[in-house]
């Protein structure tokens, strides 16, 4: 009988314990979907870098992002060669990329893009404000602002 009672004990305490932990998993995946439908599947344009405007002659395409949130890359172009890579999310507004390669096609004005390709050593954060992206350094020093538009490629 006694052999029961402490059975009985073990399967309420391991099923409490497991409630509590898919609670905890349930509760951590809501939260990546917010971020997921903050960032995920947007065209963000380049519009700002290093402090300065980014004209739309400076560049043979339109310089932006897209994140894939399904498997953490992302791709985009930096104004006249194609950019994919991979990024990591944290929390809080925590973004890391890496692996960040781009074809390397020879135009006119590679200034403004190479500057573009160094900045992705250096993000360590993001903000949203609106229809605004910021990517910024460790010391939260505003480095790309980028702003949705709807898918132009």
């Amino acid at each position: 009988m006694q052999i029961n009672f402490i059975f009985i004990i073990m399967n309420r305490t391991s099923f409490i314990l497991s409630a509590v932990v898919l609670i905890f998993c349930l509760n951590a995946c809501g939260s990546t979907r917010k971020v997921n439908t903050e960032l995920a599947g947007k065209y963000w344009k380049l519009v700002e870098l290093n402090g300065n405007s980014v004209a739309a002659e400076q560049t043979i395409k339109a310089p932006h992002i897209v994140l894939d949130m399904s498997n953490y890359k992302f791709s985009g172009n930096a104004g006249c060669n194609t950019i994919v890579g991979s990024f990591q999310l944290g929390t809080p507004n925590k973004i890391t990329f890496s692996q960040v390669i781009a074809t390397r096609m020879m135009c006119l004005n590679m200034e403004m893009e190479d500057q573009l390709l160094k900045i992705f050593d250096a993000i360590d954060g993001y903000a949203i404000d609106g229809d605004t992206l910021i990517f910024m350094d460790a010391s939260e020093t505003p480095l790309a602002r980028f702003t949705v538009h709807p898918f132009m490629e």
